[in-house]
């Protein structure tokens, strides 16, 4: 039996983005590819594994959720061999914390810094940081400056220090 990797929509249970592999390698790889689709973030629908063993979903991730809150993390670790749901332990994994350096280097290596150490896409760092996704990308690119950006470098910091307590 092979392992079924597809996008159910929460319209009725509509399937999408199906993926059927034998092989376990490939099957977590388009799982992978699945949970870091940006597009989906914030559409009614979720990613699932389904084992050939169980013939049931192995892994569920919704992108209506945050990380953490029921949407898997991209580089969570799998067990394609498990016989049950393992959802509930994989959501609530985090990446390591890359150290991030505040007050060093440019604005723009700071956010792509602070972007990768969270495991966040672009648009969930511009909502924390309360400006556009626009402003974000312009920012983050270096096209243009940013007018408050100690105050930003600050915000960056009481975040991270809110998050880890």
């Amino acid at each position: 039996m092979p392992y079924k990797i597809d996008v159910r929509w929460h319209d009725g249970g509509r399937l999408s983005d199906r993926t059927i592999t034998p092989d376990a390698t490939q099957a977590e790889a388009a799982f992978r590819a699945l949970l870091r689709r940006n597009g989906l973030v914030g559409q009614p629908c979720a990613a699932r594994l389904v084992s050939p063993i169980t013939l049931r979903a192995i892994y569920f991730s919704r992108f209506d959720r945050d990380i953490g809150q029921g949407r898997i993390h991209p580089d969570a670790p799998l067990d394609l061999m498990r016989e049950d749901d393992g959802t509930a332990v994989t959501t609530a994994w985090r990446p390591p914390r890359a150290s991030v350096d505040y007050d060093g280097g440019t604005f723009s290596e700071l956010l792509r810094s602070w972007e990768a150490s969270r495991g966040w896409p672009g648009a969930e760092v511009a909502r924390r940081l309360r400006v556009p996704y626009l402003t974000y990308r312009n920012w983050l690119t270096g096209r243009t400056g940013c007018p408050a950006e100690p105050s930003m470098r600050l915000l960056i910091k009481l975040i991270d220090e809110r998050d880890a307590q």
